[in-house]
């Protein structure tokens, strides 16, 4: 809860005081993330996950603010971001995989379980998908003609399809819960920038609307009812952006 206050009080702060009075805040701040990238998410990376969390919080603070001024200074510092992002998320991306994979294995033929579930990994992996989403979402006008965001916008749109999937298998304790939460985190993700740049997932809408079908029909277990909600909702936000009349439509660029 400290560190959260104090992640909070920063993002205050920088809301009122960047870049006009504090303009090295967001530099310090990106350099502070990719010292305490962590070489293995399954350890203790708390430092990782609570600079990152000042990051979010920043980054959130920032995007809501309304002047065009400040908007085009948010344009400006949201993408520096991407990339650093992305690795934080690859990181903790990959273990998860890694772990719902034996999972699935050992389910499937009824051997022993892996031990320890990655909670460190998906702490850090929600968090990193929130960071991801507000800068896709928010820090682009045209996210659609941006060549460093399209390669991140795909692999979560294979990363969405992928915890889908291991979520459907309706895995024991820990890999459930890890799947879903995943899976609906990515899905608020990408159902955010169907609604608010659709252009930008024109190649993958063919993936998207069969996921999306396949979930609709899926038949869950009792126990998946509640975490299946969440993923259906944003599901159905995506298939409502997608039928939106126009969305797909390449409209000129102005003068």
């Amino acid at each position: 809860k400290i560190a959260m206050q104090s992640a909070l009080v920063v993002a205050r702060i920088v809301r009122f005081d960047y870049p006009r009075i504090w303009m090295d805040i967001m530099p310090m701040i990106a350099q502070a993330v990719e010292q305490n990238m962590p070489m293995h998410p399954l350890g203790d990376n708390t430092a990782g996950i609570q600079v990152t969390r000042v990051l979010h919080y920043c980054l959130k603070e920032l995007s809501t603010k309304r002047l065009l001024q400040d908007r085009k200074a948010f344009f400006q510092v949201a993408p520096s971001f991407l990339s650093l992002m992305l690795q934080f998320w690859t990181i903790h991306h990959d273990a998860l995989c890694a772990y719902l994979t034996q999972t699935a294995a050992a389910h499937r033929q009824g051997t022993v379980l892996p031990a320890t579930a990655p909670e460190g990994a998906l702490r850090g992996f929600i968090l990193a998908t929130k960071v991801l989403r507000r800068i896709l979402v928010l820090g682009f006008a045209r996210l659609h003609s941006e060549v460093i965001a399209l390669p991140v916008l795909s692999a979560t749109v294979q990363a969405f399809d992928y915890f889908h999937s291991m979520f459907a298998l309706g895995l024991p304790g820990a890999a459930e819960t890890i799947a879903s939460r995943s899976a609906y985190f990515l899905g608020k993700l990408v159902a955010e920038v169907m609604e608010n740049h659709p252009l930008s997932l024109r190649t993958d809408l063919e993936q998207l609307l069969t996921l999306s079908s396949t979930h609709l029909h899926l038949p869950l277990l009792s126990s998946q009812d509640r975490r299946a909600k969440g993923i259906r909702q944003v599901v159905l936000r995506m298939l409502k952006a997608a039928i939106r009349p126009g969305a797909f439509a390449v409209r000129p660029q102005r003068p």
